[in-house]
């Protein structure tokens, strides 16, 4: 992946003419990382419990898994999104909808964002 620069050169057997050619070509990364749970999500619960984003790992086509950047996070009921800085889980305080939320992004900035919605009920 990168820039890369081409060159070539063609004779003409009959007059014994050459030409160079030089082109660039750009191969791009596109592709996002994976983020693989070590097992599904609860998608209910009850006030007081504690919902947890399942252990993970990160790949990459191009990227070693350190090199990606990973970020959990829970939108509450009312829509305000905390950062779950250094955790992996949150009490459901009020009953609603909480979306957890696990945002990975790799060196070429390719953005991978799961999200699974938990009913927290009375």
């Amino acid at each position: 992946y990168g820039a890369y620069k081409v060159s070539y050169q063609a004779k003409d057997t009959f007059s014994g003419r050459t030409t160079n050619l030089v082109y660039n070509i750009t191969v791009e990364d596109a592709e996002g990382p994976v983020i693989t749970f070590a097992h599904s999500f609860q998608t209910t619960a009850k006030v007081g419990d504690v919902l947890i984003i399942p252990n993970y790992t990160l790949s990459d086509n191009l990227d070693d898994a350190s090199a990606i950047i990973s970020m959990n996070s829970c939108m509450v009921p009312g829509g305000e999104i905390v950062e779950m800085t250094n955790s992996n889980s949150i009490v459901a305080t009020r009953a609603g909808v909480y979306q957890l939320r696990v945002f990975a992004m790799d060196t070429m900035g390719n953005i991978t964002l799961c999200r699974v919605d938990v009913v927290v009920t009375e």
